[in-house]
């Protein structure tokens, strides 16, 4: 395992406050999301429900990112925390292999209603 992992997240949501802030909150988290590089987030919309999809990397492995988005459901006080709630997180973790190829270490999804990854 590489010290530097990258990670993919894509958040779907109606909500273009929600993505608005979270594209906000992901930029200003550098130690979190740019490890080893820079953040990269790209913005759109399929069949009426827009998303943002960050590509990043994290120290070791992308757990801290993952647990951004967690404490961000769990924080009662969060005034977008029902929009997030409401929303689709699908994420993949990647690391390198003793060969130096990529490959999947970890995939996390949150499905609208749920307040947990699986």
């Amino acid at each position: 395992m590489a010290n530097i992992a990258e990670g993919y997240v894509c958040i779907d949501s109606n909500d273009k406050d929600l993505l608005s802030d979270l594209k906000e909150k992901i930029s200003n988290e550098n130690k979190i999301f740019s490890y080893g590089g820079p953040v990269d987030i790209m913005e759109g919309s399929v069949d009426g429900t827009d998303y943002i999809e960050v590509m990043f990397t994290g120290a070791w492995s992308c757990d801290s990112a993952w647990s951004f988005f967690e404490n961000l459901i769990e924080n009662q006080d969060y005034p977008l925390r029902e929009s997030l709630l409401n929303s689709n997180i699908e994420g993949r973790e990647y690391e390198e292999d003793e060969n130096g190829d990529n490959e999947i270490a970890k995939r996390i999804l949150k499905k609208p209603g749920e307040e947990t990854f699986s």
